[in-house]
């Protein structure tokens, strides 16, 4: 249906009494039926010939004789082996076509209007000569358009330019998308001053730091222990002198994943679990000597789950935990010289200068 047909008013059809219309009273059908069609498909035969000479005014339905002339008239020529539809609408899109050829976003409607699809223009490449214009576009887009493209880069592309082609490939992504669960979390300790009720500093870290010093050895704490502590309550104060639970309390132990240093009496030694490590709960943490087995440092909290990512059956989750041990000379005595990354601290805890309160 052309567009003068969508724009002109529909015919409608005559309504006849139920006694003439030759199939009410009647088993077979008879003559006054036959008569109301014809006089209908007449009519509309009428319609058509009154809408002619406006489809002859549109390229897009005009007769190929009078399309040559409106082509001609619009400086259009048709290239080798063109399909008659798409020379129909590049006559038919002629004049918008030359007001668009003056802009980037105008060049791109052009090769959208045409059926190339979408193209990206781009001009004053860098490290390129100034006159150089590229246009990107689909190894498909070039193969199945190629003499259009040129075509349309010839009539409406700008004087003095030089044009070239870069061509790209649609690569196809698959994105899953899952749940991202993240938990962080750091814990204060000060040696010898006010602390959290639930973080210290135990008095075997005091004697090893001691020896430590009178050495001039390194202060070497690198390795945390997570355990789940039956009847543990996160709320009351540590015994500094508590150690390591019970083997069956234990539900894992790792290397530190970072360490930081804050300030020159303050690091930080973070656990980074990913998503490939669990099952477990713990709530109780220790930060320890790897060799010794001396624990420096023991936070209380409460239970937290730990899961493992199981396709199909379960999402899980990442957790990170971090202990910052605040005492004279820190930065030093362990010979850390790589600034903590901000993820690794709770600056909470330090608007309370709880970590600055140094003996």
């Amino acid at each position: 249906m052309s567009e003068q047909d969508k724009k002109a008013p529909a015919l409608p059809k005559a309504i006849i009494p139920w006694w003439q219309d030759g199939t009410t009273t009647t088993d077979v059908i008879k003559e006054p039926y036959f008569l109301s069609k014809g006089v209908h498909t007449f009519f509309v035969k009428i319609r058509g010939w009154l809408l002619y000479p406006l489809q002859q005014s549109d390229a897009l339905t005009c007769s190929e004789s009078l399309l040559k002339l409106m082509a001609w008239d619009k400086d259009i020529e048709r290239f080798n082996n063109e399909p008659l539809y798409l020379f129909r609408k590049r006559v038919k899109f002629a004049a918008i076509n030359a007001k668009d050829a003056g802009s980037i976003a105008g060049f791109i409607r052009i090769f959208e209007r045409l059926g190339v699809g979408f193209v990206q223009v781009n001009e004053r490449l860098p490290e390129r000569d100034w006159d150089i214009i590229s246009i990107r576009l689909s190894d498909s887009q070039l193969s199945e358009h190629f003499e259009l493209v040129g075509t349309l880069i010839k009539h409406y592309g700008r004087t003095c330019r030089r044009y070239e082609y870069q061509v790209v490939n649609s690569v196809q992504w698959t994105i899953a998308l899952t749940q991202l669960d993240w938990q962080q979390e750091c814990s204060v300790v000060v040696f010898g001053g006010i602390t959290m009720s639930q973080s210290i500093i135990t008095l075997a870290f005091e004697q090893y730091k001691a020896e430590q010093e009178a050495t001039a050895a390194v202060v070497e704490l690198n390795e945390f222990v997570l355990a789940n502590v039956t009847n543990e309550n996160p709320s009351l104060p540590i015994d500094r002198t508590e150690g390591l639970p019970a083997a069956e309390f234990i539900v894992h132990v790792a290397d530190t994943s970072q360490e930081g240093f804050v300030n020159p009496n303050a690091v930080v030694y973070s656990l980074i679990m990913d998503t490939t490590i669990g099952d477990f709960e713990f709530n109780w943490i220790g930060l320890r000597n790897k060799e010794s087995g001396m624990i420096a440092a023991i936070s209380h909290i409460p239970k937290v789950s730990k899961f493992k990512t199981i396709v199909g059956v379960q999402n899980g989750n990442a957790v990170t935990r971090s202990i910052m041990m605040s005492y004279f000379g820190a930065q030093a005595l362990t010979n850390i010289n790589v600034d903590a990354s901000t993820w690794q601290i709770d600056f909470t805890a330090r608007l309370f200068g709880m970590d600055e309160q140094l003996v």
